[in-house]
C-alpha cells in the first residue's frame, strides 16, 4: 500500500511539472505533527504544523486538500 501511494505521488507531482527533492518533501512532511489542546470551556481542537512550501505541492499533485490548521473536535 505504502509503494502505491509513493507511486502515486511521484506521476502526480510529474504531471504537475515539480522539480524538487522528494526525498527532502518527504521529510518535509514528516516533520508536520498534530497537537491536541483544550481551552478553558472544555473545548478540544487539534492544530498542526504549517506545511513547508514544497509539501504544499504534494497535495495538490494528488488533487486533495492539506488538513486544516485548526480543527474542533467533537
Amino acid at each position: 500500500m505504502r509503494l502505491a501511494c509513493l507511486t502515486q505521488l511521484r506521476l502526480g507531482l510529474e504531471e504537475i511539472g515539480w522539480e524538487g527533492s522528494f526525498s527532502a518533501l518527504m521529510e518535509g512532511l514528516s516533520r508536520v505533527r498534530p497537537v491536541e489542546i483544550e481551552d478553558g470551556s472544555g473545548a478540544r481542537y487539534r492544530l498542526r504544523d504549517e506545511f513547508p512550501q514544497a509539501a504544499m505541492r504534494a497535495f495538490r499533485a494528488l488533487k486533495m486538500a492539506p488538513p486544516k490548521l485548526v480543527e474542533r473536535l467533537a
